[in-house]
């Protein structure tokens, strides 16, 4: 019998320690569908912008900063997170303001990812798409997916 195709891979609770170094703050994320990966492999191409300037030709390179790929990394796979607000509510809700577990992401969902996304602290987030870069290492970049590979 042939290998049946694996369904929706759910990560365990990820601890985030940097954060909450004492307490019990965690991630769980989702492996993106093979279409949402692509959406991110074309975060990563460059565009050439050619233009002319006192009669010579400029060829630059147009990129996505860093920190929007990482964010739309962690919009794709984020399923649950369990730090609250000053007020008690979770700042990424599933189905509200991050998927569902085997959900899909809708408009308003996207809104309020962003809403919570952009309420982080910076070093909240960067440790959030740092641990989804260790839990899925096709998202691993420089660096860290040459560590990945040994």
């Amino acid at each position: 019998m042939a290998k049946p195709l694996e369904g929706i891979v759910l990560s365990e609770p990820i601890r985030l320690e940097q954060y909450d170094p004492d307490g019990d703050s965690y991630v769980i994320f989702q492996r993106p569908a093979r279409w949402e990966a692509e959406k991110i492999a074309e975060l990563y191409s460059q565009t050439p912008i050619q233009y002319e300037d006192a009669g010579r030709k400029i060829t630059q390179m147009n990129t996505t900063p860093w920190a929007v790929v990482d964010r739309e990394q962690v919009k794709m796979c984020l399923v649950e997170c369990n730090i609250p607000t000053e007020d008690g509510k979770l700042v990424f809700k599933p189905g509200a303001s991050c998927r569902a577990p085997k959900g899909a992401i809708s408009d308003r969902i996207e809104v309020r990812f962003y809403a919570a996304w952009f309420s982080l602290p910076d070093d909240l987030a960067e440790e959030i798409a740092e641990k989804l870069r260790k839990w899925h290492p096709p998202f691993a970049r420089g660096q860290e997916a040459e560590e990945g590979e040994d």
